[in-house]
């Protein structure tokens, strides 16, 4: 069986392995980092944290890779179009819907 080297310790939480990450190419300019934040399709990992209902993770690499979040991906799509096209986005948890039906 073959071994696969790992530079992230097992149980690292992705916004940890995404500021780990982040810190290895943090001397990159914009044109620089294009290889680590966007694919040949056009899915940029702003995409990809919000497509995998990560929006902690998302917010964190808008704040920090603000040139990403007007990149349209393959299908023409920016992060934010993505993330208004998915409802399961936007259902409220039970309590907040109780708090919603007594307004």
């Amino acid at each position: 069986m073959g071994r696969r080297l790992s530079f992230v310790r097992p149980g690292m939480e992705k916004t940890d392995m995404f500021n780990f990450l982040a810190a290895k190419v943090s001397g990159y300019d914009e044109s620089g980092l294009q290889f680590y934040v966007q694919r040949s399709d056009k899915t940029t990992i702003l995409h990809m944290a919000i497509l995998s209902l990560h929006f902690d993770l998302a917010y964190q690499i808008a704040l920090d890779y603000t040139h990403l979040i007007g990149q349209k991906d393959a299908d023409g799509m920016t992060g934010l179009q993505l993330l208004s096209c998915n409802p399961s986005a936007f259902k409220l948890e039970p309590e907040e819907q109780k708090k919603d039906s007594l307004i």
